[in-house]
């Protein structure tokens, strides 16, 4: 009995390494179908010779052609070597100038910030200023009340002493 059973598990570890390969295998057949799939649908869209990519180059070196023809046209220069040479003169020289107003621009930018700060500073001042000229105001009436007040005992003081310089 205990031989059957070990048997039975090697025949099953057999089936199951055989069942795990063949859907392997499955796997693998369908990859091989799937992308012979997307090859014959590339071949149908360039051609089955690559004539449609040829085709397209072709176009594409007329596009450059004609652009060429027209650099040509405008720069009347039939030197390449000198069109590129201006061209990447040009190029440098707008780069530099690019280079500049980012600078420029940059500083501007710095420059708007200290008057922002300045201008925050100014507003706290005004707004300083304005409650110290409240308070002094405020100092002053009560300066301005206490003399009168004094004014009036002083008055009162002399008042009193004429009439006492009088009885005496």
């Amino acid at each position: 009995y205990n031989q059957f059973e070990i048997e039975m598990k090697d025949l099953q570890r057999i089936v199951d390494h055989d069942n795990r390969l063949r859907e392997f295998m499955m796997i693998k057949s369908n990859e091989r179908l799937d992308y012979k799939a997307a090859e014959e649908e590339r071949r149908n869209k360039h051609g089955s010779s690559g004539e449609i990519a040829r085709k397209q180059q072709k176009e594409t070196i007329e596009t450059y052609d004609r652009a060429f023809a027209k650099i040509q046209a405008i720069t009347k220069e039939e030197d390449l070597n000198k069109i590129v040479t201006e061209f990447i003169k040009h190029e440098d020289e707008n780069f530099a100038l690019f280079q500049y107003v980012s600078e420029l621009n940059n500083i501007a930018e710095n420059l708007n910030d200290e008057i922002m700060a300045l201008q925050h500073s100014i507003d706290n001042f005004d707004k300083e200023e304005i409650s110290l000229e409240a308070e002094r105001e405020v100092i002053l009436k009560g300066l301005d009340s206490e003399i009168m007040h004094k004014k009036e005992e002083y008055d009162k003081a002399e008042k009193r002493l004429k009439e006492i310089n009088k009885i005496l």
